[in-house]
C-alpha cells in the first residue's frame, strides 16, 4: 500500500509540473503569436491603425506616421519576462489598435506612461492580455506626434 501511495504522489507531482510548464509556455507563445501577427500585418500593409489617448479620444494619423509607428511597434516590442500586475489603472496609458483590413481581426497595444521609466505595455490579442516590454520608444514617438505624455 505504501508503494502505491508513493507512486501516486510522484505521478501527481510530475503532472503538476507538466501542467505548469504547458501553461507558462502557452502564455509566452501566444504573446509571440500576437507580436508575429503585428509584424505580418505591417509587412503586408493591409492594416489600419488607430491611436487613443489617455482621455479616450481617438486620433487619425497621417499615412507616413501610421507606417512609422507600425514599424516601430513591430520592431521593438517583445514578450515581458515578468508579470506587470503592479500596473494600476491610475497610470496614464495610450492605446494603439491595429485592424486587419482583410480578416477584420484587431490587435491592441496599450503603453503605460510611467515617464522616463516607461518600458511596459499590454498586448491584447484574441481577447487575451499579454505583457510586453520595450515600449519606451513607442511612447517617445507618440510624444513626437503630439500626444500628451508624462515625459
Amino acid at each position: 500500500m505504501k508503494k502505491n501511495g508513493w507512486k501516486a504522489f510522484v505521478v501527481v507531482v510530475i503532472l503538476a509540473i507538466v501542467l505548469i510548464w504547458v501553461y507558462w509556455g502557452s502564455k509566452n507563445q501566444t504573446a509571440d503569436e500576437g507580436i508575429s501577427a503585428i509584424r505580418t500585418l505591417v509587412e503586408s500593409g493591409t492594416y489600419t491603425l488607430e491611436v487613443t489617448d489617455e482621455e479616450g479620444e481617438s486620433h487619425a494619423l497621417g499615412e507616413s506616421n501610421v507606417v512609422r509607428l507600425a514599424q516601430l511597434i513591430a520592431a521593438s516590442i517583445v514578450p515581458a519576462e515578468e508579470s506587470i500586475e503592479s500596473v494600476s489603472a491610475n497610470i496614464p496609458q495610450i492605446s494603439v489598435q491595429f485592424s486587419d483590413d482583410e480578416t477584420q481581426e484587431t490587435l491592441q497595444l496599450i503603453v503605460y506612461d510611467k515617464g522616463e521609466d516607461t518600458n511596459i505595455g499590454m498586448l491584447i490579442y484574441q481577447k487575451k492580455e499579454y505583457p510586453v516590454e520595450n515600449c519606451g520608444e513607442v511612447l517617445n514617438y507618440l510624444a513626437e506626434l503630439g500626444f500628451s505624455t508624462v515625459r
